[in-house]
């Protein structure tokens, strides 16, 4: 079957973000879509002293590509959630910010649709952390679907 429809399912693997990666999953087999599962992550973050103070390169550098690995792990995990037969692709993406990512990601690659989650937080909570849906809304040159937590 060709798919000509694409759609960008972002997941930080939290509960609200697999019922978006759920309700995504849903769409793309009604429409006959292929999906992308993307995760994004900071690499310097996880080499930011004081846990790194003193490593070698080379430790750090392992350090990396083990965390690499266990996103990519976790993001083919992800699979579980899509419907059979809609075909599957993964993308680990590298940013300091996820919506930047996310958006220029869903452009460049000329996705139809991105559909992501909230998380549904509130007053300080979301102040204090922000909103990458709200983000991606307000920067994507596609079109997004939000699929809220409740």
């Amino acid at each position: 079957m060709l798919c000509s429809m694409r759609l960008l399912l972002p997941t930080d693997f939290s509960e609200p973000s697999g019922r978006g990666v759920e309700a995504g999953g849903a769409l793309a087999r009604a429409r006959g879509a292929s999906v992308t599962l993307v995760h994004v992550w900071d690499p310097a973050a996880a080499g930011a002293p004081p846990a790194t103070l003193g490593w070698s390169r080379d430790k750090q550098d392992r350090l990396v590509a083990e965390i690499r690995a266990h996103l990519l792990a976790r993001l083919d995990d992800e699979r579980e959630r899509i419907p059979s037969g809609v075909p599957v692709e993964l993308a680990l993406l590298e940013d300091a910010s996820p919506a930047r990512a996310i958006t220029r990601f869903a452009a460049d690659e000329g996705y139809d649709l991105v559909v992501i989650a909230t998380h549904g937080r509130t007053g300080p909570m979301r102040a204090l952390l922000g909103s990458v849906a709200e983000k991606v809304v307000r920067l994507a040159r596609t079109r997004v679907l939000t699929i809220p937590t409740r």
